[in-house]
């Protein structure tokens, strides 16, 4: 820190300093930014140009001291006691001063010049990546001559444009730059990172339904960004999808992806994305089996969940439904594992819930958002690398919270056969892309392929838990004036189809069902559907002549009017009903179809 002592009295005045820069701009003395004095005087032999350059060397050269002026009639300022330069009657007349005056006056704009500092930088450390520049004001008067001191091994290049310093990055590395006038130095500390990722080729998302939902267009195209981006072990991924286009069938649209990853010691990637999205409308075989994971229901500890053989062609419905009754978090998590030399593709629709305290909550909650989606064939087409697995169910599960979901997985093309494997495993043992994740949803969307070369799976196992068929149809007849319409939901087990049991309540199973109306009357007739939750607490989701009706939760023998039309005098109709048992729930349920104000 620079002091200022002023000693009054004739002639004389004193400053205490620390170094300055100075130089001459023509007659002028510049010290630390600050135009001191212009010498108006001189000699042919000594103008005022020289004298301003021999005041600027003798600052720049005694570099602290006292300034102090002394004499009567040619009086000499002195820095540190050491002359800078004379002011005399000449030079002040020229100035309109006289010369005690004026030498005062020089002494006092030279202390105060003094306290300045010359120059600075607006930044004094930075970070870049590997292939960026950056620009660094330099604020202040830096003089005519700076000198810019890089070090021959520094990992970037860097120049004085003007008043910047521009500096361009070459490789990782960190390194000071030393910006100096010949008195004044400032620093410049400069790293340079890697990026946490690298973008590679951006593919073309896809999907499916009529139209495709909003969820199966986002995960798809969180998926395609995700795919893009090569991370740096241990990288935090952070994806937002901003836009999704609305799509139907062989339609395609652009959407927009914020990314940002974060890893240690690395430069961060923050951009946005545009990608494209195109609705393929695939259609294939039915549904023939329903693939069960419910056992255990309970989880105690990390334990395989499931395993089962996808082949090409292939669609099964998959269920699953566990509960963490262990006191640390665990992840539940599917993967479909591609084991040839060709890459796979499938399709997948998907409702999951939230993990819920409520099993029969999470159960509900999944059967709202599959039925919902599979009605409209909604579908995120995955691909999946040869020699690689892709998670398509990664739920991070509090103690004593269930996580349960409905899908329909169907293997498109490629690989003549895929592996379903679900598993549960501690938290703490995720993979560090699964750990960044705490809230309680499905995340496998975000999520990357990952080689079983450096990533390996437990491939052994056996099908068990498989279930066929995974449709039952139904029908039932109801004519006006006549007796009651009743169906009976998951009151007839299916079988396991390797007859080594059979499935109570038909957790899973399509119910379609087929309504034959008639009112021979020659009255118009309104006709209610009821459901009642007849063995326990639950809820139904039902799709009714295409449109998705859902129940609220309901205590056991309590019903709810899902839905109520008017047959005419005479008229026959068909109505098909969808729903199925949901997971949590307590089965066997009632459908009635009756009179609006019976029974």
């Amino acid at each position: 820190m620079r002091t200022l002592t002023l000693i009054l009295g004739f002639g004389l005045a004193s400053y205490c300093f620390a170094g300055a820069s100075a130089y001459a701009d023509g007659p002028t003395l510049v010290v630390n930014g600050v135009r001191v004095l212009t010498i108006k005087t001189g000699s042919i032999e000594y103008p005022p140009e020289r004298r301003a350059k021999t005041a600027a060397y003798a600052v720049q050269s005694n570099g602290a001291g006292e300034v102090t002026v002394q004499g009567q009639g040619q009086f000499r300022i002195l820095l540190g006691g050491n002359k800078v330069l004379t002011i005399g009657d000449r030079e002040a007349s020229a100035h309109g001063e006289t010369a005690s005056r004026f030498a005062q006056t020089v002494a006092t704009r030279l202390a105060g010049a003094l306290q300045e500092i010359p120059f600075t930088l607006a930044l004094q450390q930075v970070q870049m990546p590997t292939n960026g520049h950056v620009t660094i004001r330099i604020l202040g008067d830096v003089g005519p001559q700076p000198k810019l001191t890089v070090p021959p091994d520094a990992p970037f290049t860097a120049l004085i444009d003007d008043d910047r310093i521009v500096v361009a990055a070459t490789a990782p590395g960190e390194a000071t730059v030393e910006l100096s006038d010949g008195g004044h130095t400032e620093t410049l500390l400069v790293t340079v990172r890697a990026y946490a990722a690298q973008l590679t080729q951006i593919r073309t998302a896809e999907v499916s339904g009529a139209p495709a939902s909003q969820q199966a267009v986002e995960a798809a195209v969180a998926r395609a960004a995700r795919a893009a981006l090569q991370t740096a072990p241990g990288a935090s991924v952070q994806l937002q999808v901003l836009q999704v286009p609305k799509l139907v069938p062989s339609l395609s649209g652009l959407a927009t992806v914020r990314v940002r990853v974060t890893a240690q010691d690395l430069y961060p990637v923050d951009t946005e994305l545009t990608i494209k999205v195109v609705n393929v409308m695939r259609s294939g075989q039915p549904t023939k089996e329903l693939w069960y994971s419910n056992n255990p229901e309970n989880i105690k500890s990390p334990t395989r969940l499931y395993w089962g053989r996808l082949k090409k062609g292939m669609a099964v419905r998959l269920l699953y439904h566990h509960k963490n009754t262990t006191a640390r978090p665990l992840v539940v998590k599917y993967v479909l594992a591609n084991t040839s030399d060709e890459p796979a593709r499938v399709s997948l629709t998907l409702g999951d819930s939230l993990s819920q305290q409520d099993p029969t909550k999470a159960g509900f909650n999944a059967g709202k958002q599959y039925l919902a989606s599979w009605s409209e064939g909604s579908a995120t087409i995955i691909v999946i690398p040869p020699h690689s697995h892709v998670p398509i169910v990664w739920h991070r599960l509090a103690p004593t919270a269930t996580a349960s979901g409905l899908a329909t997985v169907r293997a498109l093309e490629g690989a003549e056969s895929l592996l379903l494997l679900g598993d549960a495993l501690w938290a703490s043992d995720a993979s560090n892309e699964g750990r960044q994740y705490g809230e309680p949803r499905n995340v496998a969307h975000l999520l990357p392929a990952s080689s079983m070369a450096t990533r390996p799976v437990n491939l052994a196992g056996q099908p068990q838990h498989v279930y066929a068929p995974a449709v039952k149809d139904v029908s039932v007849t109801y004519v006006v004036g006549g007796r009651f319409g009743y169906v009976r939901i998951g009151q007839v087990p299916v079988e396991r189809k390797d007859e080594a049991g059979e499935l109570s309540g038909n957790f899973g199973v399509l119910y379609q069902i087929v309504v034959d109306l008639s009112n021979p009357t020659s009255e118009d007739q309104e006709i209610e559907f009821i459901y009642e939750s007849s063995a326990g607490y639950g809820g139904a989701v039902f799709r009714l002549d295409g449109t998705v009706q859902c129940t609220p939760l309901l205590m056991p023998k309590q019903s709810y009017r899902i839905m109520a039309t008017i047959l005419k005098a005479g008229e026959t109709r068909t109505m098909y009903i969808e729903t199925i048992p949901l997971s949590g729930g307590s089965y066997p349920v009632t459908l009635t179809i009756k009179p609006v104000g019976l029974g």
